[in-house]
């Protein structure tokens, strides 16, 4: 093979660029997201002149003609001589333009250009420009600079680059890897629209999409969660006027039309700010997580139940205009099942013929900021309880009792108003509403939020050693995974050349690890606590000015909470009275004070501690032993006198039995010391002696038993005489 020169033709991209520049920095073209602008500036500061010729077998051709003298015409029209020497006999360039070149007028050529139409006038110059950032310079500037030289106008005034669509592990897709993934097939495995809403969801700003088969089969649910609860909707939608829908008639509907404006305010700002991620995930969470799990849910005793025309008219207008309305939100994501959905609902007089043209969900006043307040306290209270139930490892089918203890008057009244609430969505066979300040239930997983406290009372509900058992085997067989991967993970070979997505996908498995053994700790804390009977902890109360206001979604160890840490407001009377007696002591030892040789202050020093800590532990048992009636204060104070007499009178038998000790004078201590000095150093000079000695006689036997094996023979005379010398260097 050897290289063949040939003509090519080249584009002097200089003059092209210096405007495309000037628009970007006036504003006139801007970038999305704002930091590829730099990078665009970059291709055009340093560009080179075009090489437009191409030597493919389709494609524009080069308007180039050559006569058989080799002289060059270019034009047009096809020319019917050489322009030079006038010939006739012209041939057209082979060669074809680039394909970028050909992409480049794609704004205007194809709408007329070079005529003057009425597509040209009206869609030149467009407004957006959606596509890659790997074809910024190849497509985006070569447009830019083309638009501006024929046109005169930039050929767009936004230019959004998305996400590059890579595999699950995060490579770009190939053939020759073979892990592309053909939409034709994901479409008639998973449907359009949840390969459409996947895309969108996951197209965050700045950051590759690493498509899974897994995530589209989840929005795949998606789609059939909005079909079941149309069809849901429509079977109680009989009498439901749209020209005149009813009023809401309860806080459900006030709240799920107020969340409905919401989500259409944040969907409209996410899409003009081009975030598609979070406008697809809003939505996703208000049709799933608050019309489907709440709404509706909360709608069917109106609907269903023994509740009046006007309560049933508002529950069925409310579900019917939020349904509507996340329809037309969810349109431009997932065009086929909105657009199948929204012809089988109701409509109002002069509707549009089809979803894609009716209007969009615009600024409305449905928004109830104190319909939201309430809603939000119930929400995280039932969620707490689904919670608790969970990590006792109770199966969601199984009913239980629950003990709801208010904040205040106020959250009284509104935890009473929804007592119903919670025994249709928490599974409650029971729901007890405490007044204020009232003890709380014993032997029972917590969950605190700021207006409330749930309990869940587990007496009778799980078997404490059996339940104990299995969590510390689960517990050991996790801490086996957990340490593997750990070593792993701690390996520097292992991370250097292992694959980035395997080292990624063992810190993610880790970090689960990590998470599910907090859980199981914690609850085996609680069943250990619960079949030892040590729940006297004080449980914390809501009212009262000294107590301190719980953390928001916070499950406390009170009572065998579900979080680790001793309770807000107590939480001491175990641990704190046991420190105090272990550090000083135990009652009625004076090995402690013979030992600091001061027996009278030694005791009277330990009696005062223990004294002290006997009186800690009053202080924090005192309020607990109020609340859950099992000694009253003045009990607990008679027997700390009873104890605190009893103790001193011990004390004060043995400093009374003890011999006094007579003070040496300081002649005494003098020549005490002279001899206890005298006596150190005879010691030292005797341990040097028989150091001395010993090393002698060591040599001497050494040496000798060197000889004796030269004598022989035994290992050769060189070996004789190595150990001589090593003999004769010991003895120096």
């Amino acid at each position: 093979m050897e290289p063949l020169l040939s003509k090519q033709w080249f584009v002097k991209t200089g003059p092209l660029a210096a405007p495309v520049i000037e628009a970007v920095e006036a504003g006139r073209i801007r970038f999305v997201p704002e930091q590829w602008k730099a990078e665009f500036f970059r291709w055009m500061r340093n560009i080179h002149d075009w090489c437009v010729s191409r030597q493919l077998w389709w494609g524009h051709q080069i308007p180039a003609w050559y006569c058989e003298y080799g002289h060059v015409t270019v034009a047009r029209e096809t020319p019917r001589e050489c322009e030079t020497c006038h010939s006739g006999r012209l041939t057209q360039d082979p060669d074809v333009l680039d394909t970028w070149f050909s992409s480049g007028l794609w704004p205007f050529s194809t709408l007329g250009w070079p005529g003057d139409t009425p597509a040209l006038r009206t869609f030149y110059p467009n407004s957006v420009l959606e596509t890659g950032f790997d074809i910024l310079f190849f497509w985006v500037a070569r447009m830019a600079m083309l638009g501006l030289h024929f046109m005169g106008e930039v050929p767009f005034r936004v230019v959004f680059l998305h996400a590059m669509v890579r595999d699950k592990h995060g490579e770009k897709m190939s053939k020759t890897r073979g892990n592309v993934i053909d939409p034709l097939d994901i479409t008639a495995k998973h449907g359009a629209d949840a390969l459409r809403f996947t895309l969108a969801s996951m197209a965050g700003q700045g950051r590759d999409i690493k498509l899974d088969e897994k995530r589209i089969e989840g929005y795949r649910a998606f789609a059939n969660k909005i079909w079941n609860a149309a069809r849901f909707v429509l079977r109680s939608a009989d009498g439901y006027d749209p020209d005149h829908p009813a009023p809401p008639a309860s806080v459900y509907d006030r709240w799920i039309l107020s969340r409905f404006q919401r989500c259409a305010d944040e969907t409209r700002q996410a899409l003009e700010e081009f975030r598609l991620n979070d406008a697809a995930n809003g939505i996703y969470r208000f049709v799933w997580g608050e019309l489907c799990d709440w709404a509706i849910e909360l709608s069917k005793p109106a609907l269903y139940g023994d509740r009046t025309p006007a309560e049933r008219a508002g529950a069925q207008s409310a579900l019917l205009q939020s349904l509507e309305g996340a329809l037309r939100l969810l349109h431009p994501f997932m065009p086929f099942v909105t657009e199948e959905v929204w012809q089988r609902l109701p409509k109002r007089r002069g509707h549009a013929p089809s979803i894609m043209i009716e209007r969009y969900p615009a600024p409305d006043s449905l928004i109830d900021a104190r319909a939201e307040a309430e809603m939000d306290a119930l929400v995280r209270a039932i969620d707490g309880a689904r919670s608790v139930r969970g990590e006792v490892n109770l199966p969601p089918n199984q009913a239980v009792p629950l003990v709801l203890a208010p904040r205040d008057a106020a959250a009284h009244r509104l935890f009473e108003t929804h007592r119903q609430a919670f025994t249709r969505l928490a599974n409650a066979s029971e729901v007890q509403v405490l007044p204020p300040g009232a003890p709380r239930p014993r032997k029972a997983a917590v969950h605190v939020e700021p207006e409330v406290e749930v309990h869940l009372p587990l007496a009778g509900l799980i078997d404490f050693a059996a339940e104990k058992a299995r969590v510390e085997k689960e517990l050991q067989k996790l801490e086996g995974e957990l340490a593997g991967i750990a070593k792993r993970l701690d390996n520097p070979g292992f991370l250097a050349r292992a694959p980035a997505e395997v080292v990624e996908k063992d810190r993610a498995r880790a970090a689960e690890l990590e998470e599910k053994r907090d859980k199981l700790t914690r609850h085996l804390d609680r069943v250990t606590r619960a079949e030892d009977g040590m729940n006297e902890q004080k449980s914390g109360s809501n009212g009262g000015a000294g107590d301190e206001k719980p953390e928001q979604g916070h499950r406390s160890m009170d009572q065998m909470g579900t979080h680790g840490g001793p309770g807000h407001g107590g939480g001491g009377d175990g641990s704190r009275s046991e420190g105090g007696s272990s550090e000083s002591g135990q009652p009625g030892s004076s090995s402690g004070a013979q030992k600091e040789g001061s027996g009278g202050e030694g005791t009277a020093e330990q009696a005062l501690s223990r004294v002290k800590s006997l009186a800690r532990g009053l202080m924090e048992k005192a309020a607990d032993a109020l609340e859950t009636g099992m000694q009253s204060a003045e009990e607990k104070l008679g027997e700390l006198a009873k104890d605190a007499v009893k103790l001193q009178e011990k004390f004060a038998k043995q400093r009374a039995s003890k011999p006094a000790r007579a003070k040496p004078s300081r002649k005494a201590r003098a020549k005490a010391g002279g001899r206890a000095k005298g006596a150190r150093k005879a010691a030292a000079k005797g341990a040097r002696k028989t150091a001395k000695a010993r090393a002698k006689k060591g040599a001497r036997r050494a040496a000798g038993k060197a000889t004796r094996r030269s004598t022989k023979g035994g290992r050769g005379k060189s070996g004789g005489a190595k150990r001589a010398g090593k003999a004769r260097r010991s003895r120096r």
